[in-house]
Order: structure tokens, then C-alpha cells, then sequence
């Protein structure tokens, strides 16, 4: 059948000389409907003895070209005995809940519902990895698609950036994602309980507690604290970073010190309330006796 319509008579199409809605008939059923609001691509057809319209889009976002190839996917469906209108809000009923299934859309809901019980700036931190480097490789993914290999990637790359801690709580949230959604059975299973993380990502480096083991210094410590009026958060007020000294470094600055000075060991570790002295001792006692 001859089409009717050009791109030039739909660039200038125009309502009706009074304002009111112009329609510019293309053949079997499609036509612009011109509106001082725009203008509007519609299909009319026939269903059950009804008149029905089925919208195409909007010039000039869908041309008059795609508008005549979605007429025909639109006259093939009824062709075919279905009803284009039911088969759209089907589509996109089927899109939804496909979108409602994706990793991104659980994770969401497990963080809302995670909220109420973190503080804001866990929180915040959650949040942050989620959308930084997880979503961008996962987000957009089925929930039951996402593969062990999938997570590694995203939680290697992570670690690539110099993060080895944040590379572990990326992952340690992507499992906690799978751990929500298996039980309320919108995942069959957890992906990301089958990853080591001793094998995909480098060991942590060991690193004792900053402390102080010279005596004058730890002298003129003992000096400045008894001086000050206030917490072992003053240290850092009195110049004291954590580079030299951490609250847990008192324990290390004691035993060093008086192990050097020569007190029992045994009354030492009691002191310090350690269980296992031999451990304790090769890591407090950094001076060479």
C-alpha cells in the first residue's frame, strides 16, 4: 500500500486553523496526531469489534521511518492473533519484574532494611562501596546470574587501588546482599560464600601497634600525660600521632620496657592479662636485651 505521509509534510504538520487536533493519516491505521503540545505517532486498529489506539511515540523522537517499522511489529502481533495493547503492558509488566530481580534492586532493599540497625557512618561507608564499585559491574545483573567470577573481578579491583581492608568489606557486603535475598528465596544461592578470600586476594601485612620503647621518651610521656588534664585521646593534642603511640601501645611500651629492666616475665604477662605469654612477648618486646 502507497504511504501517504513525507518527512517534510510530518516537519511541517500543523493543528487545524482554529487550535484544535490535526491528524495526518499515513495508511492502515497509523497516523500523527498533531496537538499544540506536540505531536503523537498512533496505530488505530480494530479488537473484538472495538477500536483501539496503540501510541508509537513522539516526533520528532521516534521519525517517521521507526514510527512505520513499530505500525508493522504492531499489524505482525495482530496478524498473529495478539492484541498489541495487551502485549505491551505484558512486556513491560515482565521488564519490571525482571528489574525487581536484579542485584542492584535487592541490595537496596537489604540496605533499607539494614539502616534502622547501623550507625550513619557505617552507613554511609555501605553505601558508598555499593555504589562505587559494586553497582557498575553488578548492579544491572540478575540476581541469580551473578557468577563467583563476577564477584572476584569486582573485588579484585578494588584491592588493584591499594584497599587490600576495603576489597574484603566489598566483598563482605555482596555476601550479606545473597545471605538477604536467599532467605527471603529471591536467590537461590550465595555466590560469594565460595570465594577464599586467602586465595584471591594478597595477605594483609602484620603490623604491631605503634608504641614507644626509649626509655627518656617514654619518660617524657609519663611527664607530659601527668601534666594534662584529660583522655588518652589527648595524646594526639599533645603531639603524640599515631605513628609513635596508639592506646594499645601502652601494653607494648610496658612490656618492652620491663622486660628490659629485668622483672620476672611470668608477673609481666599477668599484668598485662595475656593468655599465651610466649605469643605476647615476641610481639611487645622490641628492644634488644
Amino acid at each position: 500500500m502507497t504511504k501517504k505521509l513525507k518527512d517534510s509534510i510530518v516537519k511541517n504538520a500543523k493543528t487545524k486553523a482554529d487550535g484544535k487536533p490535526a491528524d495526518y493519516a499515513d495508511g492502515e491505521g497509523l497516523r500523527l496526531h498533531v496537538t499544540t503540545s506536540g505531536k503523537y505517532w498512533h496505530y488505530r486498529y480494530r479488537w473484538d469489534g472495538k477500536g483501539k489506539e496503540l501510541s508509537l511515540g513522539t516526533y520528532p523522537t521516534v521519525s517517521l521511518k521507526e514510527a512505520r517499522e513499530r505500525h508493522e511489529e504492531a499489524k505482525g502481533l495482530l496478524a498473529r492473533g495478539i492484541n498489541p495493547r495487551s502485549y505491551r503492558k505484558q512486556m513491560k509488566a515482565a521488564k519490571a519484574e525482571l528489574n525487581s530481580r536484579s542485584f542492584q534492586a535487592i541490595a537496596l532493599e537489604w540496605l533499607a532494611r539494614s539502616l534502622p540497625t547501623w550507625s550513619e557512618s557505617h552507613a554511609v561507608r555501605v553505601q558508598r562501596y555499593l555504589e562505587k564499585d559494586v553497582f557498575p559491574a553488578l548492579g544491572v545483573m540478575q540476581i541469580n546470574e551473578v557468577k563467583p567470577a563476577d564477584i572476584i573481578r569486582v573485588v579484585q579491583r578494588v584491592e588493584a587501588r591499594g584497599a587490600g581492608d576495603a576489597a574484603r568489606r566489598v566483598k563482605q557486603y555482596i555476601h550479606q546482599v545473597y545471605t538477604y535475598a536467599v532467605t527471603l528465596e529471591l536467590a537461590e544461592r550465595n555466590p560469594a560464600a565460595d570465594i577464599d578470600n586467602n586465595i584471591i586476594l594478597k595477605p594483609r601485612t602484620k603490623k604491631h601497634f605503634a608504641t614507644l620503647t626509649d626509655p627518656v621518651k617514654i619518660g617524657q610521656l609519663l611527664g607530659d600525660m601527668d601534666d594534662y588534664q584529660g583522655s588518652v585521646v589527648a595524646l594526639r593534642t599533645m603531639g603524640y600521632d599515631n605513628q609513635m603511640i596508639t592506646s594499645h601501645g601502652f601494653r607494648g611500651m610496658a612490656s618492652s620496657l620491663l622486660n628490659e629492666l629485668g622483672w620476672n616475665p611470668d608477673a609481666i604477662e599477668r599484668q598485662l592479662a595475656h593468655k599465651k605469654a610466649n605469643q605476647i612477648r615476641a610481639a611487645y618486646i622490641e628492644l634488644s636485651i
